[in-house]
């Protein structure tokens, strides 16, 4: 009989995509984050109680308070509804990518307006 501890592990470089899919769920994790906060500190108290939770779960090299208070106030300043995650296009697999002819287009909308119209 074989345990979990006998089978062969897989690692990211065993799956086509190795680093994009981790990468994107990184990123709806963060929209998530931010919808869950956003929803429960829609106060001056709740601001305050999101400084503390920076302050004590944090390490903000550099950043005094009066920038965290700037950061919480710009991160509530933006609505997840209107953020979209995506992935840079890319050919090929495993540890071989390369960017695709179409990321040239999604560059082109982040440098004109950072409005994605096409992707």
């Amino acid at each position: 009989m074989f345990g979990w501890r006998d089978e062969p592990r897989a690692d990211r470089h065993d799956f086509p995509q190795s680093d994009i899919v981790p990468t994107s769920n990184q990123g709806l994790l963060i929209l998530d984050a931010m919808r869950q906060l956003r929803a429960k500190m829609q106060s001056a108290d709740g601001e305050f109680q999101l400084l503390a939770l920076l302050g004590r779960h944090a390490q903000l090299d550099g950043i005094g308070v009066k920038d965290r208070y700037r950061l919480g106030r710009d991160a509530f300043s933006l609505d997840p509804g209107t953020i979209e995650d995506i992935t840079v296009p890319y050919s090929g697999g495993g540890n071989c990518l390369t960017l695709a002819s179409s990321a040239a287009g999604l560059f082109a909308d982040f440098r004109d307006d950072a409005v994605i119209e096409s992707h």
